[in-house]
């Protein structure tokens, strides 16, 4: 399995795309992608820092290897796919090119994925998640000038904190 280079956006809601994925998987379950390099087999660490010396970029390149496993054992089995933000955003730039990386090879599966964030802020603070997450961002055309496009990570959903008031949670609807 390849993932996609192909953005998926869905023509239905979020709601409609997650029941659609569980009623044609025949399955509710949720796979959590929340690695952790303690649990990552000996020989997926090893290859890593073979292929990219000890560091941050080998913690970064076996957690994307151990996910696609992950992915590919469980892929006829899962309704949703769910990577934890955290544990990807501890290891920096690096660690964002993990979740990028594992978002799209999920996203390749067809089902839909779920960004664990639990995002709260206020005002702006809350749209700039909501872009970042789920929307469009603005980007620079070769004027100078500002436009819209999918952003790197946009994911199918994001987990958010239940009792922000609803100004704060209104942009991520």
């Amino acid at each position: 399995m390849q993932p996609s280079s192909v953005i998926h956006v869905s023509n239905s809601n979020f709601s409609d795309f997650l029941i659609e994925s569980i009623l044609s998987q025949r399955s509710y379950l949720c796979v959590g992608l929340d690695p952790q390099l303690r649990y990552i087999p000996e020989h997926i660490r090893k290859d890593a820092v073979r292929r990219h010396g000890p560091g941050i970029a080998a913690s970064a390149a076996a957690i994307t290897e151990f996910n696609r496993t992950i992915i590919d054992v469980t892929a006829e089995f899962a309704g949703c796919y769910k990577p934890q933000a955290a544990f990807y955003e501890k290891y920096g730039s690096a660690g964002i090119q993990a979740l990028e990386s594992t978002k799209e090879y999920a996203r390749s599966t067809g089902l839909p994925v779920i960004l664990d964030a639990k995002r709260e802020d206020g005002s702006d603070t809350s749209e700039a998640y909501a872009d970042a997450y789920l929307g469009l961002i603005d980007v620079l055309n070769e004027e100078g000038g500002i436009y819209k496009a999918v952003g790197p990570l946009n994911f199918n959903a994001i987990t958010i904190t239940p009792w922000i008031d609803a100004p704060n949670f209104m942009p991520f609807i």
